[in-house]
C-alpha cells in the first residue's frame, strides 16, 4: 500500500520503527590473500590508505548497540571486566600478526640463522622498521609481548619510520594501544632527504622493508635504486635485511585471471587522471640484482633465502581496487570522462563477480608476494 509520507500517522510509524530497531549494522569484508593483507595494496595506496583499508575486519554483520540512557546494575562493567576485555583484544591482535605467513617466513629465517650460528636465544635485536604501518607494528608488538610456548625471536627495541604525518599519528596511537610505546620510537622522515638525515649514527641488528620499495615512488620518485645503500648504512655487520615486496601485476594473463590485470590498468589510469602518482612495484629479480651488487668498502650483502606467496583475488578484493579508481573520479579534468569511466568500472565489477563465482574456490590466482632475506658481511678479500 502507498503511504502519505507527510501524514502524522506515517511519521509516527517510522519513528516507532526507528526506536525499536535502534541498532546499526555494519558490513565488512575479510581479507583473502594468505591470511594477510589485500593484494596489490602497496601498489595502489599511499601508506596511510593502505593501512586504513587493511585493518583486520570480521566478516560478519556487527551490531553496534546504542548506549543506554540509564545505568543498570546488571549492565555495569567493572574495571576488571574492561581490563580483561582489553587484554583479550590485544591477544587476538597479536595472534593475527603471528598468523601472517610473510612475517612467519621472516621469523623462520631468523631462527634458522641464529641456530646455525649457535646462538643460545634467537633475537631480532634492535629493529628498524623502515616503512612502518599498523601491520608491521602489530607483528613487532606480538614479538615483544610473546609469552607462549612457541619459540619465536625476541625484539629488544624498535625504531619505526614513516614519511606521512597522518600515518605517524595513527601508528603512535596504535603503539599506545599495543602497549609498546616504551619499547621504541616512531619518527617521520624521508629516506631520500639530504637535509633531515634519518637515524643518523644509529645502527640496527635487523632492518625490515615491508613493501617499502614499492611505495617510494609516491614520496621520492626515482630513488628506488638508492634505497638499499641508504638503509644499509644503519645495518650492523652480521645483521639481517628483510624485504617484503609485490611482484608487479602483469599486463595480461591467460584465463579469467586477466580481469585482475585489466582492473589494475584502469585503476592506474584513474589515479593518473586525478593528478596523483601510482606506486611502482619492482620484481623479485630486480631486488636480487640490487642486493648482490651492493658494496660499501668491504661490506657486502648476501641473499639467505627467497620465498614466494601466490596471491588469491576474491570478488571483494578486486572491488577494493575498483573502489580506489572510483574515488578518483571527482578529480578528473572532465565530468564527461569521469562518467564514461564510471561505466567502465561498473562493467568490470560485474565481470569480476561472474569470473570469481565460476572459479574453483571463488578466487583467482594472479602474481605473488615475496620475502627476500639478506645478510651484511665483511668480504676479507675485498
Amino acid at each position: 500500500q502507498r503511504f502519505n509520507h507527510s501524514s502524522p500517522s506515517c511519521i509516527l510509524f517510522l519513528l516507532s520503527a526507528f526506536i525499536l530497531n535502534s541498532v546499526v549494522v555494519v558490513r565488512s569484508f575479510s581479507h583473502n590473500t594468505h591470511t594477510r593483507r589485500s593484494p596489490t595494496t602497496s601498489a595502489i595506496f599511499a601508506k596511510s590508505q593502505e593501512e586504513e583499508n587493511n585493518t583486520p575486519k570480521r566478516n560478519i554483520f556487527q551490531k553496534i548497540r546504542r548506549k543506554p540512557k540509564t545505568k543498570s546494575i546488571m549492565s555495569t562493567t567493572t574495571t576488571a571486566d574492561t581490563d580483561a576485555a582489553t587484554s583479550q583484544q590485544l591477544q587476538e591482535t597479536y595472534q593475527l600478526a603471528m598468523n601472517d605467513v610473510l612475517f612467519r617466513r621472516i621469523e623462520t629465517t631468523q631462527l634458522e640463522s641464529d641456530s646455525a650460528n649457535k646462538k643460545e636465544k634467537s633475537s631480532f635485536g634492535h629493529v628498524l622498521d623502515s616503512g612502518t604501518g599498523n601491520h608491521s607494528l602489530r607483528w613487532i608488538a606480538s614479538l615483544i609481548h610473546h609469552s607462549g610456548s612457541e619459540v619465536r625471536p625476541s625484539v629488544e627495541s624498535y625504531t619505526a619510520v614513516t614519511a606521512d604525518e597522518s600515518m605517524r599519528q595513527k601508528v603512535l596511537k596504535e603503539a599506545e594501544t599495543l602497549q609498546i610505546s616504551s619499547h621504541g620510537s616512531i619518527i617521520i622522515g624521508d629516506w631520500a632527504s639530504t637535509t633531515n638525515i634519518l637515524c643518523e649514527n644509529q645502527t640496527y641488528d635487523t632492518i625490515l622493508a615491508d613493501y617499502l620499495i614499492g611505495s617510494i615512488d609516491g614520496f621520492a620518485p626515482y630513488f628506488q635504486d638508492c634505497v638499499l645503500e641508504r638503509l644499509c648504512r644503519h645495518l650492523k655487520v652480521g645483521g639481517k635485511l628483510y624485504i617484503v615486496g609485490l611482484e608487479p601485476v602483469p599486463d595480461q594473463v591467460k584465463g579469467d585471471g586477466d580481469i585482475v590485470c585489466r582492473v589494475r590498468k584502469v585503476r592506474d589510469a584513474c589515479i593518473l587522471l586525478a593528478g596523483h602518482r601510482c606506486y611502482r612495484e619492482y620484481p623479485q629479480t630486480w631486488m636480487h640484482r640490487q642486493i648482490t651488487s651492493y658494496s660499501s668498502g668491504n661490506k657486502k650483502l648476501k641473499i639467505l633465502s627467497t620465498t614466494q606467496f601466490p596471491i588469491l583475488y576474491s570478488h571483494s578484493s578486486i572491488c577494493r581496487q575498483i573502489n580506489v579508481a572510483k574515488s578518483k573520479l571527482s578529480l578528473f579534468p572532465s565530468q564527461t570522462l569521469a562518467n564514461e569511466m564510471r561505466v567502465v568500472l561498473e562493467d568490470l565489477e560485474k565481470e569480476s563477480l561472474e569470473k570469481t563465482r565460476r572459479s574453483k574456490n571463488g578466487r583467482l590466482t594472479v602474481g605473488f608476494d615475496y620475502v627476500v632475506a639478506a645478510e651484511l658481511y665483511e668480504d676479507e678479500e675485498a
